[in-house]
């Protein structure tokens, strides 16, 4: 697979978003660091999944690995802007 740096950062991404608020008190001093790096890193993706969906448009959707990324892309940002404090809201 040509693009396992996007979907490890994918993942990883998707992982600080749902486990954010049990550390992000934890680290006081870095706590506003952290989330601008979250920021940019979700514009990143956002960058990402423009071009994805571009070059799947652009392939007329023959590349499987392609579509896989662009999937787990589109999910992951679709998430983060609807549910911004993770999946599960346990009313902190």
């Amino acid at each position: 697979m040509k693009n396992k740096g996007l979907i490890i950062t994918t993942i990883a991404f998707f992982l600080y978003v749902n486990t954010k608020q049990y550390w992000i008190g934890k680290t006081e001093p870095f706590g506003f660091p952290i989330i601008l790096i979250g920021a940019i890193t979700l514009l990143g993706l956002v960058i990402a999944l423009t071009r994805q969906i571009y070059l799947t448009t652009k392939e007329k959707g023959s590349d499987r690995s392609r579509i896989l990324i662009l999937g787990l892309l589109a999910i992951v940002v679709a998430l983060t802007f609807c549910r911004p404090a993770g999946l599960i809201d346990f009313g902190l």
